[in-house]
């Protein structure tokens, strides 16, 4: 086992995956979860279910989201979202979300392709839960930002059958979990988050 991981170390790092560029320290775990927030391209939000055979149970839907440009985090998670989504079906009746980022998303990070071996839950890994309510982006000026940063990271959204009826919606935070080390979770201020560097300022 110790032969198969010690292999894998050496082609993660000749093939250049395996960096920490920008990271900040376990110890700013405020800093740790915008710098999440930023470098993700994708979420799991999870609702309260109004689905039939559903209805009242816990409910997670993969989102694609961005906080901004690549040189320009807001900490704010905006989505591109259509009605004929049952997580936003859910979000009409009740807004109260929560949106669950790992780690093990990047692919490039030490603590989680070597050191952990790759899994998920170390406590090494980190794990951040945003608590909140989605909203709709109302503002005209705050639509066109939401719109460049999404497009921008995800370039075939514009591609999206306009059928749909996509809209921009954000969260409003309320409340954030983080696991970046050994000790158990910890709750981030929502003041201590926003004033946060992500590491790409």
């Amino acid at each position: 086992m110790l032969n198969v991981l010690a292999l894998f170390t050496v082609i993660a790092v000749c093939s250049g995956k395996v960096q920490n560029v920008n990271r900040p320290p376990y110890k700013d775990i405020a800093a740790r979860a915008r710098y999440v927030v930023h470098r993700a391209d994708w979420a799991v939000v999870n609702t309260i279910s109004t689905q039939p055979r559903m209805t009242g149970l816990a409910f997670s839907n993969t989102n694609a989201l961005a906080d901004g440009l690549p040189d320009n985090s807001t900490g704010v998670p905006y989505f591109y979202v259509s009605p004929l989504d049952v997580s936003i079906q859910d979000i009409v009746t009740n807004n109260s979300v929560t949106v669950s980022f790992s780690e093990a998303e990047f692919n490039d990070i030490e603590d989680c392709i070597i050191t952990s071996g790759g899994d998920p839950e170390s406590p090494l890994c980190t794990r951040l839960v945003l608590i909140g309510k989605m909203v709709s982006v109302i503002e005209q000026s705050e639509r066109d930002f939401a719109k460049k940063a999404l497009f921008t990271r995800h370039p075939l959204m514009p591609t999206w059958p306009e059928s749909h009826n996509w809209e921009f919606m954000k969260l409003d935070i309320k409340d954030l979990w983080i696991i970046d080390f050994f000790g158990g979770g910890k709750h981030i201020p929502v003041e201590d988050y926003f004033n946060a560097n992500p590491g790409y300022n």
